[in-house]
């Protein structure tokens, strides 16, 4: 093992940086990653509801998970987790509202 000398200068700022790779056995959706097509992400005790902003991309995103039966929806969305951090939900049921924009999680 070599020896990794860091940078003095990172922690004379007091920044520190770590990167960490994770291989879930159940699917993972990041939210920041459709965030575009998102109106709003709400979340709650037992569900997240995703408002698409126009009901095409709400149509795709169901053909691209009506074959999942469990996963993980990962949000950095605000009243989902703390500011600045990402919170993992495990998500085993999702259902298709009449309002044709909407997707509801149950958690």
């Amino acid at each position: 093992m070599s020896n990794i000398s860091p940078d003095p200068s990172v922690y004379a700022k007091g920044m520190f940086s770590a990167t960490i790779v994770i291989v879930p056995k159940l699917p993972m959706i990041a939210l920041e990653e459709i965030d575009s097509f998102l109106e709003s992400v709400t979340c709650s005790e037992s569900t997240i509801t995703l408002r698409f902003t126009r009901e095409q991309y709400r149509h795709r995103a169901e053909r691209a998970w009506a074959s999942l039966t469990e996963f993980f929806i990962v949000t950095s969305n605000t009243g989902c987790n703390r500011d600045g951090q990402r919170a993992p939900y495990m998500i085993s049921d999702f259902s298709f509202t009449s309002n044709e924009t909407v997707i509801v999680f149950n958690a």
